[in-house]
């Protein structure tokens, strides 16, 4: 265990609790594969106590939707109203009718108006009063497909589609489907499910400086959007689920990689903005919504792909570096601030070299041609060189301009020897050559076809 990384965890989480006025928290950092590194709480809490994780619930019934569609039980791009008739009368603003599609609903792109406070309040709503509110018409923000505006009662229309197009409730089919195949046998929507021995954390909520016991809602119509319980350590195999579709091997889990991937993408963008963490940094962020997820690319830090939850009586956070590791943090108090902490932790776990950004390594066609242009630099042929470049280089500038570029770049002694190739992808990367003891950086891009060769190079350095 690196020490560096149970004192930043130890520190966060302490700043979480103390910001917070949490009783307890939870918190663990977890590698690519959902294994714990280091873990650390407070109060009377541990990593299997059972919090309500709020939000964070929508990447798991998103999940589930994704499942259904791989199994053709479901179409993302037709209109809900295909699966539940009853919907027929949800439909987008705009200059002409625009259907609701469960594509627009798990990615926050159907137009439905922001509703956290009002949707945390009816977490525990019937069918009859979906029915209802339906009947008496849904708020929109924006026309449908046009901008991102996040609704919690979207999820509630999602769950009436997967119960009308199986017969089961979306609650019971992520448990059967999600949960228990990958072990988290501590996450579930109804809190007394969970066996005699474990810990079931109480919620509070804050009036003025004293806190006061919060009755959670029970297991409702919105509750694809907000109602599961876990645990700390079921969060970290959950984050390992989804990170690890990243991987050179991707573990085999009940959704493909592929759909997991796909949840961690952006399909509807949101403005770039900036946003400071719990010590007062500021950072750039932009990105937007996947299915059930966050996608941002901090300035510093890179891709992270993330989700918090809050309702009343907790707060709670989980967020990875795609193929690489990431954290989670639950505490016991309304909309605890731990989103502003678990930002700080992830970067200061990723600039201490605690946790890697995915590493992409450099295959052989990009070693090949990087060792090429090396022999290349040391001594033109135009043989070598025809072998070298795709048909286009030639022709984008000629050939006795780049040979003298050569020449000069080298000098008189010819010595370049090639230290290592840096991936930016299966197709860029940058080459390390040293050239009359100073590195240079040279970046090629491979051509679409045939044997590996050159189409276009850069001196970086």
């Amino acid at each position: 265990m690196v020490p560096s990384v149970v004192s930043l965890l130890a520190s966060h989480t302490e700043m979480a609790a103390q910001l917070s006025g949490a009783p307890q928290v939870a918190a663990v950092v977890v590698d690519a594969n959902g294994e714990i590194i280091a873990e650390f709480t407070t109060g009377e809490a541990t990593v299997d106590s059972l919090f309500r994780i709020a939000s964070m619930t929508k990447s798991f019934s998103a999940a589930l939707v994704l499942l259904l569609r791989d199994e053709g039980v479901v179409n993302l791009d037709l209109p809900i109203s295909t699966y539940a008739a009853e919907f027929e009368t949800v439909i987008g603003l705009g200059p002409s009718p625009t259907p609701i599609t469960l594509r627009h609903l798990l990615s926050m792109d159907s137009g439905l108006a922001t509703d956290d406070p009002w949707a945390d309040r009816h977490l525990d709503a019937t069918d009859a009063d979906l029915d209802g509110w339906v009947g008496a018409g849904l708020r929109f923000a924006h026309p449908t497909g046009t901008a991102f505006e996040y609704s919690n009662l979207g999820w509630a229309l999602i769950g009436r589609v997967v119960h009308r197009v199986t017969g089961r409730r979306l609650q019971d089919l992520v448990t059967e489907r999600l949960a228990k195949p990958l072990g988290m046998n501590s996450t579930m929507w109804v809190s007394a499910d969970l066996s005699a021995e474990s810990s079931v954390v109480a919620g509070w909520h804050r009036v003025n400086s004293q806190l006061v016991p919060e009755v959670p809602l029970g297991d409702g119509v919105i509750a694809p959007m907000g109602g599961l319980w876990s645990t700390a350590r079921d969060l970290a195999t959950w984050v390992g689920f989804l990170s690890n579709a990243f991987g050179a091997s991707p573990a085999n889990h009940p959704l493909s990689a592929a759909s997991r991937r796909e949840m961690q993408q952006i399909h509807r963008s949101y403005p770039g903005r900036s946003i400071t963490g719990a010590e007062g940094r500021a950072r750039a962020v932009h990105g937007g919504y996947g299915f059930g997820l966050n996608v941002n690319h901090h300035d510093r830090t890179g891709w992270v792909v993330w989700h918090s939850g809050g309702l009343p009586g907790y707060g709670s956070t989980m967020r990875w570096i795609p193929g690489g590791g990431g954290v989670v943090m639950l505490a016991n108090v309304t909309y605890a601030p731990v989103t502003a902490v678990g930002l700080d932790l992830i970067d200061a776990l990723v600039h201490q070299g605690c946790l890697a950004n995915r590493v992409v390594s450099a295959n052989e066609a990009l070693q090949h041609v990087a060792r090429e242009f090396a022999q290349l630099l040391q001594s033109w042929t135009d043989t070598c060189a025809d072998d070298l470049f795709a048909d286009n280089v030639f022709r984008d500038r000629p050939r006795p301009i780049r040979k003298e570029d050569v020449v000069a770049r080298v000098g008189a002694s010819g010595n370049v020897r090639l230290l290592g190739v840096e991936a930016i992808s299966a197709t860029t990367g940058v080459a390390l050559l040293l050239v009359e003891n100073v590195v240079h950086r040279l970046e090629l891009q491979l051509a679409p076809i045939g044997p590996p060769k050159v189409q276009a190079y850069r001196w970086l350095t």
